[in-house]
């Protein structure tokens, strides 16, 4: 999905308090990566499931194969009150059924009545306003972190297709080292936007919507256990920057140095968990 789904956790104890808890990281590409497996040709894949376990070791899965889904509403499969925002949009849906397409049976009735986007030049308004405040900004070069917690292995050049957060910090951007991958970002069309962020101790810059970036190198490090991968960004009118394999090893040191030190040091706070080791796409 291109928009942030509910990942939430809910423990109920014994005596009937209910307990909200945020779903770590790590989990959350363990189901990302479970729609994958589960996808085919004519059914897609489901569209949002419920996991329930219980304490003797038991477990139940539900899927919702084709219910639509309202995020951050009482009951998920509930429309907001007319006149509020609808989350995710009709044309997230779009694309997420272009991902995962179904034929058929398979095909919802309301899949059939969703606003087709136009990718010539129509973008949800709100997407419109915040990619207009990101072009007033100065772009900012430099290399950042993306952490990822479902590992990516490109081999070509690959593009965005939402707003991708990096972080100076890498433990922001690792949630504390809890994720398997850190992608090591060269970008020079980022925006700074931690002067005007609500969490500038995140020390956030953002990368707009359909960035290209192409994969220059990796290692795996011990300390902290962590997969490199270096991605250079491509900026359209620009040649490729040229990287020789002694500029990657430089710059896998300085992370690896980077990284070993921060991973000594106490952790940080995560005031926005999931935000910066989402997948890019």
């Amino acid at each position: 999905m291109l928009e942030p789904p509910r990942r939430q956790g809910l423990i109920l104890e014994a005596d009937g308090t209910r307990v909200t808890v945020a779903v770590p990281p790590a989990l959350q590409g363990d189901f990302r990566e479970l729609r994958a497996i589960m996808a085919a040709p004519e059914t897609g894949t489901w569209l949002s499931t419920e996991l329930v376990m219980q304490r003797d070791g038991g477990f139940e899965w539900d899927f919702n194969n084709d219910r639509r889904v309202y995020f951050g509403e009482p009951d998920p499969f509930i429309p907001p009150p007319e006149g509020c925002e609808i989350v995710p949009a009709d044309w997230v849906w779009t694309s997420e059924l272009a991902r995962f397409p179904r034929s058929g049976a398979s095909v919802a009735a309301w899949m059939t009545e969703l606003d087709e986007p136009d990718y010539s030049g129509r973008l949800p308004e709100r997407l419109v306003t915040i990619l207009k405040t990101f072009d007033a900004l100065q772009p900012v070069a430099g290399t950042f972190f993306h952490g990822l917690s479902v590992p990516i292995r490109p081999t070509e050049p690959f593009f965005s297709r939402g707003i991708v957060p990096l972080s100076r910090d890498i433990r922001i951007a690792t949630e504390n080292f809890s994720v398997p991958q850190l992608a090591v970002v060269a970008c020079l069309t980022g925006r700074d936007i931690e002067p005007a962020s609500q969490y500038p101790e995140e020390h956030e810059v953002v990368m707009r919507p359909n960035t290209w970036y192409r994969p220059v190198g990796s290692r795996h490090l011990d300390q902290p256990d962590l997969d490199l991968i270096v991605l250079d960004e491509l900026v359209r009118g620009r040649a490729p920057r040229t990287w020789t394999t002694q500029q990657v090893d430089d710059l896998v040191d300085s992370t690896a140095r980077v990284a070993e030190a921060a991973s000594r040091i106490e952790e940080v706070e995560i005031t926005t968990p999931g935000k910066f080791v989402d997948e890019i796409s």
